[in-house]
């Protein structure tokens, strides 16, 4: 079972709403009514029910939310015992959660910087979703983020400083019947492997093809693995949004081709987040951040 979907039912019940709970969580209504359904699916029982125009929590909703709650507690709790065991162990743990592409253009970057300083910590590198990394951020599971910042992401008590601009290509298969496409009208109907959700980065063929009025994607696979999406696309008729060249090893150059679309896609800003006031002078984190900033392109 997803806890982040238990999350967003203890935001629904606690917000009044579906729309508040987006609100509160960062992430688009879509992503909260699909994971109550994905909730309800598993579950084999309804969450909600309807008065009037409201909807209600169910008496099972309730007690799935406290059990919820009894389950963030005692993972913090955890989370806090083995912070101090780590550190009475003499060798702390820098808690690093970055996007693909930032991971290979910084992961070097912050392993170097952590060295400058005496008792370099352990370098732990963590991948997820970026709102699930932003509020492991604010909840200090995390001690840095790379990534994007979700549309309507509450950023509050988090210093937030642009690494790069994201620009975004199409991509198919050397020999693609759409290889020689120009216009996103001519590729609205092909079929398409992504890496996240709708409205979310992973997916920005969704919002361009929105923009413009088309028919939106057809969604044929979804993984969170670049490699493996690459692999997927060099093998089928499936296209892609790659959001970084970085991303392609020299083997998958031979094998794909960015499509010499007409329209831009979406650019988005790829951002380094950390707490205010979270960093001591000369603290490894203190370090990496300095070294981040000082790479920025």
């Amino acid at each position: 079972m997803n806890l982040r979907h238990i999350q967003f039912l203890r935001l629904v019940i606690e917000k009044g709403s579906f729309a508040a709970a987006a609100g509160a969580a960062g992430v688009t209504q879509t992503a909260i009514t699909l994971a109550m359904q994905a909730l309800e699916h598993e579950l084999g029982f309804a969450l909600f029910y309807k008065e009037g125009r409201r909807k209600l929590a169910t008496d099972q909703a309730l007690a799935l939310a406290r059990t919820g709650q009894q389950v963030d507690n005692a993972v913090k709790e955890l989370r806090t015992a083995r912070g101090a065991k780590s550190t009475q162990g003499g060798q702390s743990t820098l808690r690093v959660g970055m996007a693909p592409a930032a991971g290979l253009l910084y992961g070097a970057t912050i392993f170097q910087a952590v060295h400058l300083g005496p008792n370099p910590p352990i370098v732990r590198i963590v991948a997820a979703s970026a709102t699930e990394m932003l509020e492991q951020l604010k909840q200090h599971s995390l001690d840095l983020v790379i990534a994007p910042t979700p549309r309507k992401f509450k950023t509050e008590g988090l210093s937030r400083h642009v690494m790069y601009v994201a620009q975004p290509v199409i991509c198919a298969r050397k020999g693609h019947p759409l290889a020689g496409a120009q216009s996103l009208e001519e590729i609205a109907g092909a079929g398409w492997v992504v890496t996240g959700p709708p409205g979310t980065p992973g997916n920005l063929v969704e919002e361009a093809l929105r923009v413009r009025k088309l028919p939106l994607p057809r969604i044929e696979a979804m993984c969170q693995d670049f490699r493996m999406l690459l692999r997927l696309v060099a093998g089928t008729d499936l296209l892609c949004v790659i959001p970084h060249q970085i991303l392609v090893c020299a083997d998958e150059h031979t094998a794909i081709q960015p499509l010499q679309i007409c329209e831009a896609l979406p650019r988005y800003e790829v951002c380094l987040h950390f707490a205010e006031g979270g960093r001591v002078e000369g603290s490894p984190l203190a370090l990496v951040i300095a070294a981040l900033l000082a790479s920025r392109s």
